[in-house]
């Protein structure tokens, strides 16, 4: 598993986690921290998550997203991602 941050002039602005399996390239975590969210960092992030697997001949790329997460939805579509499963874990609530 390896995990990476990026970093701007020492000020965290988002990092990601990622692995292989079984010739699938499998990102685990991307985060933006708030303050810079809706500034595309999610994509340099993503883009250099997609350029390690393609160096390693990792062709598939899987993730999960949590439905309420309609932003990280939005994003993952956006690059081409589409859904092969949908799963219940945790259902949105409002308290």
């Amino acid at each position: 598993m390896l995990t990476k941050s990026l970093r701007r002039e020492g000020k965290l602005l988002g990092g990601c986690t990622f692995f292989a399996k079984d010739g699938c390239g499998h990102i685990e975590t991307v985060y933006v921290s708030p303050d810079v969210r809706g500034t595309g960092i999610a994509k340099v992030i993503l883009n250099y998550i997609f350029r390690y697997f393609l160096a390693y001949d990792l062709n598939i790329a899987r993730l999960e997203v949590w439905e309420l997460n309609t932003r990280a939805a939005g994003l993952y579509i956006s690059l081409g991602f589409t859904e092969v499963e949908q799963r219940t874990m945790f259902p949105g609530f409002t308290l």
